[in-house]
């Protein structure tokens, strides 16, 4: 099989279970794995905060700067989880990238992007209303252009 498979992160033990499991299956598979960090700005709050009426482009550059920050937070951190994953699967082919968005719509954005094959998500255990309303497994199930693994990421 060749093509990409596809996992989003963020700094949670339940996301690195999952991506674990990516990457098990890529290494199986013989193929890319993804790992992807989504990200977003606040954008009411961060403009409330830097509002300059007198200097308009004052509150540009602030919204630009908190953008670029959260970015880099999100590249840092899928960078992180490469870095542990390359330690116990290393002959898999690893990209790690920020992407702006929920974390479902990324993940069904850039598997429409990349043609990926499979999009690994964890399914940490949701409660209250958040059940109801729907998790980042169910939306990304719901939407995914590809194949979804949902990976048990609870410990046992």
């Amino acid at each position: 099989m060749t093509g990409i498979i596809l996992t989003g992160v963020d700094r949670s033990e339940t996301a690195l279970r999952a991506a674990e499991k990516a990457a098990s299956l890529a290494q199986a598979l013989h193929t890319e794995l993804h790992v992807i960090s989504a990200f977003s700005v606040d954008l009411t709050r961060t403009v409330r905060a830097n509002m300059n009426e007198h200097n308009p482009s004052a509150t540009v550059s602030a919204v630009k700067r908190a953008t670029e920050v959260r970015e880099q937070e999100a590249q840092e951190t899928a960078e992180a989880v490469v870095a542990q994953l390359a330690k116990k699967f290393g002959d898999v082919a690893f990209v790690a990238r920020a992407a702006e968005g929920s974390p479902s719509s990324v993940l069904v954005r850039e598997a429409q992007e990349h043609s990926a094959e499979v999009i690994v998500v964890g399914n940490k255990r949701v409660q209250g209303a958040s059940r109801i309303l729907g998790s980042i497994a169910r939306s990304v199930a719901a939407d995914a252009p590809c194949d979804v693994y949902i990976a048990h990421t609870h410990e046992r």
